[in-house]
C-alpha cells in the first residue's frame, strides 16, 4: 500500500485522511500543507487506486478500514474520509474506536441507507453540477482508456461492499 506520513513536531497529534473514489493521496496535498507541523498527517492510496491500483485487491469494507488501522500503527488519531473514504472512516470507527479520537465524514457514499436518494434522483440532481465539474476537470490530465477500466474494476469492488441487494 502506498502512504506517506508528513511528521509534525514532536507529540503533534495524528490526522490520517482518507479519499474517495477516483481520487489518491494527492488529492490532499493542500490539507497536508495546512494541517503539518501541528499535526502528523497520514495520506495513503486505498488498495485499488492512485499507485496501490495493483495491490492485492480488498474483499471487503472490513479490508479497507484494517488497512487504515495499519496505517495508524497503535496511534489515536483524528480519521477524516471524503466519498467512499468517508464509508471507510466510519467502519473504521467501528472497528477501533480506541484508535479513533474523532472522525470527520464529506460526502459520504451511503446508499445502503433508507433514507439515500435512489440512483434516478441522484441523477436529477447531478444535473445542475455539470458546469461546475467542467471547469473542476478543465487542465486535469485525460486518463487513457486502461486506467477508465481500471477505476470501474475498482469502483464496482468497493460498491459491492457497501450496496445490499
Amino acid at each position: 500500500m502506498n502512504a506517506v506520513e508528513h511528521p509534525g513536531v514532536d507529540g503533534a497529534p495524528v490526522v490520517l485522511l482518507i479519499h474517495g473514489l477516483t481520487d489518491s493521496l494527492e488529492s490532499f496535498a493542500g490539507v497536508v500543507e495546512a494541517l503539518t507541523p501541528d499535526h502528523t498527517v497520514v495520506t495513503y492510496d486505498r488498495r485499488g487506486w492512485g499507485r496501490s491500483r495493483d495491490d492485492e485487491p480488498p474483499t471487503s469494507l472490513a479490508d479497507h478500514a484494517q488497512d487504515a488501522i495499519s496505517l495508524l500503527a497503535g496511534r489515536r488519531a483524528t480519521v477524516v474520509g471524503h466519498s467512499y473514504g468517508g464509508v471507510v472512516a466510519m467502519m473504521t470507527a467501528v472497528l477501533r474506536p480506541d484508535l479513533v479520537a474523532s472522525l470527520a465524514v464529506f460526502e459520504p457514499t451511503v446508499p445502503f441507507t433508507d433514507w439515500w436518494p435512489d440512483y434516478d434522483e441522484m441523477m436529477q440532481r447531478s444535473l445542475g453540477l455539470t458546469p461546475m465539474l467542467k471547469r473542476w476537470s478543465e487542465g486535469v490530465p485525460r486518463r487513457t482508456s486502461e486506467q477508465r477500466a481500471a477505476d470501474e474494476l475498482s469502483m464496482a469492488r468497493d460498491f459491492s461492499f457497501v450496496v445490499t441487494a
